[in-house]
């Protein structure tokens, strides 16, 4: 992407650490990616929903692993995790990629009801279909996938 590519309101961080760096983005776990500072506020209340739904409201140790030859490697510290590139190759555990999507569900669901900014890969629909397949990949070998304990009402629908 090219500084002329980003249309009017949108917020970019560059093509580099060094540029994201210097326009004050920071690198944000939730996201896998440099994000800028414009933004934060709008991602609160995907962030603090996503942290509610894991129980503690608070935000976990996600951690990060090199890619030693196509397998899982040593760890990655925080400091040497905001020194990579943009595009190095990374390991991380499952729960935290299907925290990373349920987050960005919620982000797009704070985008749609709230008027809130949301992640550019918000909007991308095969990034949508990848988090249904890995949440529910991971879902359904639950022990309790098919016990019968969820209650609700039938409805009347409306769409727009």
């Amino acid at each position: 992407m090219k500084e002329a590519e980003v249309a009017q309101g949108h917020f970019w961080c560059g093509n580099s650490t060094t540029e994201a760096k210097r326009r004050g983005c920071a690198f944000n776990k939730l996201h896998n990616r440099w994000m800028p500072p414009a933004c934060t506020q709008d991602f609160e209340h995907a962030r603090q929903a996503v942290f509610e739904a894991l129980g503690g409201g608070e935000e976990p140790e996600f951690v990060f692993y090199r890619d030693e030859d196509g397998k899982p490697g040593t760890e990655i510290t925080d400091d040497e995790l905001n020194g990579f590139e943009i595009l190095m190759p990374a390991w991380t555990t499952v729960g935290h990629h299907m925290t990373h999507c349920m987050y960005l569900l919620l982000q797009a669901a704070a985008a749609l009801n709230l008027g809130t900014k949301a992640d550019m890969v918000v909007h991308a629909w095969e990034h949508a279909k990848h988090c249904a397949m890995v949440v529910l990949n991971e879902t359904k070998k639950a022990p309790a996938w098919n016990d019968v304990k969820s209650f609700g009402h039938t409805q009347s629908g409306v769409c727009w």
